[in-house]
């Protein structure tokens, strides 16, 4: 016993229905997964250059004393165009 010419019909439009719903399905899934790596490449890149333009340490008055090094000798400076620079000097051992 064969199909008729209705239930033909019924299956292909069926087909049609399921193939449309599948690559539906799969477009809005490539969509997302193309949004969830863009997010996660730009929170990446933000957590990147703030890793390489901030050093992580606050500023403190910590002295090179601190950590066992001799006497020293504060120096500072202005540059030719304006910038003070400050420092320790530590004289070499010889």
């Amino acid at each position: 016993m064969g199909y008729g010419d209705e239930q033909i019909a019924d299956l292909k439009r069926s087909y049609h229905f399921h193939q449309k719903k599948f690559f539906r399905l799969a477009a809005v899934a490539l969509v997302g997964l193309t949004v969830i790596l863009l997010l996660a490449n730009l929170a990446l890149s933000h957590l990147y250059v703030k890793a390489l333009t901030q050093s992580g340490c606050p500023d403190s008055q910590r002295q090179p004393k601190h950590f066992g090094l001799p006497e020293i000798d504060d120096v500072s400076f202005t540059t030719s165009d304006g910038v003070a620079l400050s420092g320790w000097y530590l004289p070499g051992s010889n």
